[in-house]
């Protein structure tokens, strides 16, 4: 089996700066080795290019005999209440000139009382997005300083 040191230096014939940290430690009778790893790399750039997307959130508050029901949601099935939602959502997405991307799964959160559903959206055809589309990099560094 070859060791990480190997498979870092040996990846497509690039010189890789890598620094190994090399340790033993004692837990009771228990003898552990490990390695810690740190390697140089290049962060990952957005170009820019290709259609803009847009994730839209629905708020939802649920029905309090819901919870009582279904006490600390255990047994929910997500799909099943995406499902109860989907045609209501998408009569929305489209009054804004939205489709979903379903290429890219909606994401359901619980909080309280409250659920959120999370869509992936791109603009329909003939539409035009009125918002000037975002860099992922612009964004991340944006929420980083607030």
């Amino acid at each position: 089996m070859r060791s990480i040191m190997e498979i870092l230096k040996s990846k497509k014939g690039k010189e890789v700066k890598v620094e190994e940290q090399k340790f033993i430690g004692f837990k009771g009778k228990e003898k552990w080795q490990g390695s810690q790893v740190q390697v140089e790399s290049q962060p990952l750039i957005d170009l820019g290019v290709g259609q803009p997307r847009i994730i839209r959130t629905f708020m939802f508050k649920a029905n309090p005999k819901f919870f009582q029901k279904n006490k600390g949601l255990k047994g929910i099935n997500k799909q099943e209440l995406f499902n109860n939602h989907w045609q209501s959502l998408q009569i929305e997405l489209w009054k804004d000139g939205l489709t979903a991307d379903e290429e890219i799964s909606p994401k359901i959160t619980f909080k309280k009382i409250y659920y959120f559903i999370q869509i992936v959206c791109r603009a329909r055809l003939g539409v035009i997005v009125a918002d000037t589309p975002q860099k992922l990099q612009d964004y991340l560094k944006r929420k980083s300083t607030t």
